[in-house]
């Protein structure tokens, strides 16, 4: 079993901290899946932000605030001195989130490398939205502007998984 990482932004990244999100579609640009086969775990990162409960300007940093539904986590305070925070530390990009500062862990359950099309309802639901048409629009607000419009039905790796911590 190996671990791998994956970016949810937002509502998903709520969703899927909840288990209510269950599936994901990701453009498949190579022959491998770079987020691993059945049995591996995937640890998810999202928009976040150390945070300071000590005084103004020290870094006395004792949780993770998550930005998708302004909440917060402490940490245990060894894991929280290898990275550097302030009370008014700016919102940091999911893809330089450590692994200890993820509130949530998933394992994946089936890996299938489809056409986006294939996608049925579902699917959709397990992917947080209520029908096909509504994907097709989460979709695209995602992936158009990098090159992978929906109507360009792209190859993609269908990622089903279950929630597994905390």
């Amino acid at each position: 079993m190996k671990t791998h990482y994956i970016v949810f932004s937002g509502p998903l990244a709520v969703g899927v901290h909840a288990g209510t999100i269950t599936q994901s579609r990701r453009v498949a640009t190579s022959a491998r899946c770079p987020y691993g086969g059945a049995g591996d775990r995937l640890v998810v990162r999202e928009t976040w932000r150390p945070d300071c409960r000590g005084n103004p300007g020290e870094s006395d940093v004792r949780g993770i605030h998550y930005k998708a539904d302004d909440s917060y986590e402490p940490r245990p305070r060894a894991d929280m001195l290898t990275i550097e925070g302030r009370i008014d530390s700016p919102w940091r990009s999911p893809r330089f989130m450590p692994a200890f500062a993820s509130r949530t862990l998933l394992q994946l359950v089936d890996v299938v490398r489809e056409k986006l099309h294939a996608i049925d309802g579902n699917g959709a639901r397990a992917c947080g939205v209520g029908s096909v048409e509504e994907y097709s629009d989460l979709w695209d607000r995602l992936n158009r502007d990098r090159g992978w419009p929906w109507s360009s039905d792209p190859w993609v790796w269908g990622l089903d998984f279950r929630k597994v911590a905390p």
